[in-house]
């Protein structure tokens, strides 16, 4: 799915909508404060929504906007609704209807994260209701904004939540993902395989629209990778062609083959984080000799032990890059990628494994391929 698909003309700049979200999270929980409660006193009740209007009111003052939710709205002249529709439309008068659609988004987040903690199957029902009725009031709190509604919601609903989760969610749809493609080795590894997985890889994110911004680096120069990386500024490194069991194979400028130390790689990628590099795919051979290094300081590492230049390194790379086209993290873009291409670690000469940078290393198992991943504390 394209990201057309899901949030047609809207866009995430993360310093000019995060402070809608905020506010998206907190109408949220000041609607909930507004309903009737079991475990908790009416005092408490009173000091949240308090807290909760205040915390709203700072951040509309803080953005120019003159409306101001009163102190006291438990039996106030206004309903809950009235002020909210209050906010909607000073918001959406004052800056524009982006920021009531991501005001929203984060309301529906806040709604499914207590859909998802309640001990009540009706109250979480409830919960979720509300929660797809404000995604599915987008198109008509903002008019201007196209998107597709189920799309959307389905993806909100998918674990994690909180406002971390929707930038990190936000961030993956509407992107874009730039790839610098690296083209590794003196000469194209593989022929007319090599050639057909560039090309198809090629056509799938050019098809993609917007959502993926490619770069080609066809038989690197050394010295010309560290200025590309820091020129593209890519969210994914993609190396294809040679390598040893030391370390990736470059060329230098008489044509000749160079191995780069592992280790300086390593730190050049993760310099490029700072960037907005997100993941890297090695599909090179004895690729996981640089991923053991890299993976320090990158989130992700994709390795490609074994055929990478074939039928289903191929097929891996179509599946993956289609998943992340429709929203999906990095790590859930492997999985599908994995089950999707029909690969089995025991019989497929291919052997992908994604190796994720945290905190403590664990292996995962994912249907019958390895996982080499990190839990965090």
């Amino acid at each position: 799915m394209a990201r057309v698909s899901i949030f047609g003309n809207l866009r995430w700049d993360c310093a000019i909508h995060s402070w809608a979200l905020v506010v998206g999270a907190e109408l949220a929980r000041f609607e909930f404060l507004h309903v009737e409660f079991t475990n908790a006193t009416e005092k408490d009740i009173e000091t949240a929504r308090y807290y909760t209007v205040r915390r709203i009111n700072e951040e509309l003052c803080s953005h120019n906007i003159n409306y101001r939710i009163p102190e006291n709205t438990a039996g106030g002249d206004m309903s809950v609704k009235e002020i909210m529709q209050n906010v909607l439309d000073e918001i959406r008068g004052k800056v524009g209807p982006a920021q009531v659609a991501f005001l929203l988004i984060a309301g529906a987040d806040y709604l499914l994260r207590l859909s998802r903690s309640s001990k009540s199957t009706e109250s979480s029902e409830t919960m979720r209701t509300i929660a797809r009725n404000r995604v599915e009031d987008i198109p008509y709190h903002c008019r201007d904004i196209d998107v597709n509604t189920k799309a959307l919601f389905g993806l909100l609903a998918e674990p994690p939540y909180g406002l971390r989760a929707v930038r990190d969610k936000l961030r993956r749809i509407v992107g874009p993902h730039k790839v610098l493609f690296v083209s590794v080795g003196p000469k194209e590894p593989d022929g007319v395989r090599f050639l057909i997985n560039k090309v198809m890889l090629g056509d799938l994110l050019r098809s993609s629209g917007e959502l993926f911004a490619m770069r080609n680096l066809p038989s690197c120069l050394i010295q010309d990778l560290s200025p590309a990386i820091y020129e593209h500024e890519p969210t994914i490194v993609h190396f294809s062609g040679d390598g040893a069991a030391d370390g990736l194979c470059y060329v230098r400028g008489d044509g000749t083959a160079q191995i780069v130390d592992p280790k300086a790689l390593a730190e050049l990628l993760s310099l490029a984080c700072e960037k907005g590099l997100k993941g890297v795919i090695m599909n090179a051979c004895c690729s996981e000799v640089e991923a053991r290094h890299i993976v320090d300081g990158v989130e992700h590492v994709i390795t490609m032990e074994g055929a990478f230049g074939s039928r289903d390194a191929m097929f891996f790379n179509r599946d993956f890059y289609s998943a992340l086209r429709s929203g999906k993290s990095f790590e859930d873009a492997f999985t599908r990628a994995i089950a999707r291409a029909g690969i089995d670690p025991e019989t497929s000469a291919l052997k992908p494994r994604l190796i994720k940078a945290e905190s403590k290393s664990v292996v995962k198992i994912v249907g019958k391929m390895f996982l080499y991943g990190l839990l965090e504390d």
